[in-house]
């Protein structure tokens, strides 16, 4: 909501005891102030088929796993509209392996990792893709992780349009050197 609404809810929290965490974000996500885009959501949705859920997915509108018979469509724009419950959310994913933030940084991974802290027994590992980012490191870190808890990786796509080229590990390789590295070293 408007930025006073969550100073005097940040303040009262505080007062009975609580911690608040800021998130700094462009738009009032989460509340009545984002009522016209989620209409246009809603119509967008409208079109669109869902297929069943058939792994478990956990809401942050519920605080738990969606029940199959969800009207997903529903939920998604009520996620526009409605406060998060990212604690609860994401506190019902302890036994889970692998938790991966897709989008632009690491906020809500660490976020989640800060719920998850309570038992290091049960918390999984939480990564970010850092989706808007010049480099693949997000994208590799999540790899290496899901390639040590067992997961099959598809490592083709990654380089699919790219200049790259297997390198033969049996062959003997030769490279450029500058001669400006080669320069002999002075005494100090």
């Amino acid at each position: 909501g408007p930025a006073a609404a969550v100073d005097a809810a940040c303040r009262a929290a505080a007062r009975s005891g609580l911690s608040t965490a800021r998130v700094a974000v462009s738009h009032a996500f989460h509340s009545p102030a984002m009522s016209r885009v989620a209409q246009a959501f809603e119509a967008h949705l409208a079109d669109v088929r869902f297929r069943p859920l058939t792994r478990t997915v956990f809401s942050t509108v519920t605080g738990r796993a969606i029940d199959p018979a969800q009207d997903v469509r529903q939920l998604l724009v009520r996620q526009v509209l409605d406060p998060v419950r990212f604690a609860q959310g994401i506190a019902g994913m302890a036994g889970a392996d692998l938790l991966v933030e897709v989008g632009p940084g690491a906020i809500l991974s660490a976020l989640a990792s800060g719920v998850l802290a309570g038992d290091p027994r049960h918390a999984p590992a939480v990564l970010s893709l850092q989706t808007d980012g010049n480099s693949l490191r997000g994208v590799l870190a999540v790899a290496g992780a899901a390639h040590v808890l067992g997961v099959s990786l598809q490592l083709e796509a990654l380089f699919r349009g790219r200049l790259a080229r297997p390198l033969p590990l049996d062959k003997k390789l030769s490279f450029l050197a500058s001669p400006c590295e080669s320069a002999p070293a002075w005494p100090a």
